[in-house]
């Protein structure tokens, strides 16, 4: 089926308060899918760490996400990655952690990026929302049309996302009636244990609809990937976790039709 007849330009954030759950990866592999389908697809790396940066290779010495935040005069400029010419990377800057924000201060840029693609995802921090001050989460939920949430299955990981649900439903409430989330995602799943089985089903059982029935199993291939700045699609179109990112992304793109 040829999605793009169905597509307006759609801003998706990847977010959790929980580090280390797969957000990179997510964000990355579900662009990288997005841009083999024939969409032209942005990703912003919003978080100061700039692993999807680094896990790309992408290099943009001109521009940064630190201007595209800062009203910088700079000409904007993308990172296009070898994997796809649909592909393009808006580089991280560790300085975006110095700025004071403003909840809607990535709105009409946004607004003007959506010209360019049809897709734009944004790798967030881990960090807390606190509504007594503006986070850079809370400015990217703003600005957003749906966010996926990524998750492990283990007791730390499902303890922050169940707080966080919330509070993403809170900035939805006063800051943008439009946010849809989109779903949970389980990563770095080791499919046979208790732990994943248990946890899967718990979320499945109380908001099934907020759960995405695909999810990524752990694969070692995923790391050397990363140090040889390929996708896993790139890397081993065969190993487990390149099917589950396919299935994630076929998945993803049914929930969004939906919205169309």
């Amino acid at each position: 089926m040829n999605y793009k007849i169905f597509i307006m330009t759609k801003v998706i954030c990847l977010m959790n308060q929980k580090g280390g759950v797969g957000k990179t990866a997510t964000t990355v592999h579900l662009g990288a899918f997005l841009a083999e389908k024939g969409f032209k697809t942005l990703i912003i790396d919003l978080d100061a760490q700039t692993d999807t940066t680094r896990s790309l290779q992408a290099v943009d010495d001109n521009y940064s996400a630190y201007d595209l935040l800062t009203d910088s005069d700079k000409s904007i400029s993308f990172y296009n990655h070898t994997s796809s010419e649909n592909l393009f990377v808006l580089v991280g800057n560790r300085n975006i952690k110095e700025i004071a924000y403003k909840k809607n201060m990535l709105v009409d840029k946004i607004n003007l990026l959506k010209k360019y693609f049809d897709y734009i995802l944004i790798d967030c921090n881990p960090h807390l929302i606190e509504f007594n001050r503006v986070t850079l989460n809370e400015v990217v939920l703003t600005a957003s049309d749906f966010v996926v949430i990524p998750t492990e299955s283990d007791p730390n990981s499902i303890y922050d996302t169940n707080l966080f649900i919330p509070d993403v439903l809170k900035v939805k409430q006063n800051n943008n009636p439009k946010l849809v989330l989109l779903g949970v995602l389980f990563s770095k799943v080791e499919v046979n244990t208790k732990l994943f089985r248990e946890a899967f089903f718990d979320f499945q059982n109380v908001a099934k609809d907020l759960v995405f029935e695909s999810y990524i199993r752990k694969d070692e291939k995923m790391r050397h990937s990363q140090l040889n700045g390929q996708t896993i699609f790139e890397f081993d179109r065969k190993s487990n976790a390149s099917l589950d990112f396919i299935d994630f992304g076929n998945e993803f793109l049914n929930k969004i039709k939906k919205y169309e």
